[in-house]
C-alpha cells in the first residue's frame, strides 16, 4: 500500500490497536522518535534496548509499513514519512501533556 493511499488521522494508527497495551506502544514510539537512535531511547525511558526494537519491531508490523530508518555512525535514526504520520496521528489523538507524562 503506498503511503497517498493512507487514510490521514486516527486511520493510520488504527491497525496497531491489536490488544491489550495499544496506546502504551503508540505513546512509546512517539517518545522514541525523539531520540538519536534506539539506544538512546532506551536508556533514557528506562527500558532494554532489545525490548524496545521488539516493541518498535511489533508496532512496525501492526501497521505494514516502516516507521524508522536506522541510525548510522553519520546520521540519525530518523522517521520515515509513514512514521511522521503515525506520531501526528497518536499526537492528534490525545492531549500532548498525557503523551509527554508517560514517555
Amino acid at each position: 500500500m503506498e503511503f497517498a493511499s493512507l487514510a490521514t488521522g486516527m486511520d493510520v494508527i488504527r491497525p496497531a490497536f491489536t490488544g491489550p497495551g495499544a496506546w502504551d506502544r503508540l505513546r512509546e514510539f512517539a517518545a522514541v522518535s525523539r531520540y538519536r537512535t534506539l539506544k538512546e531511547a532506551a536508556e533514557a525511558l528506562g527500558t532494554h534496548h532489545t525490548a524496545l526494537i521488539t516493541r518498535v519491531g511489533r508496532l512496525r508490523r501492526e501497521i505494514g509499513h516502516p516507521l524508522l530508518t536506522r541510525a548510522t555512525t553519520a546520521s540519525p535514526m530518523k522517521l520515515t514519512k509513514i512514521g511522521e504520520a503515525v506520531v501526528a496521528a497518536i499526537h492528534a489523538a490525545g492531549p500532548r501533556n498525557q503523551l509527554d507524562a508517560d514517555a
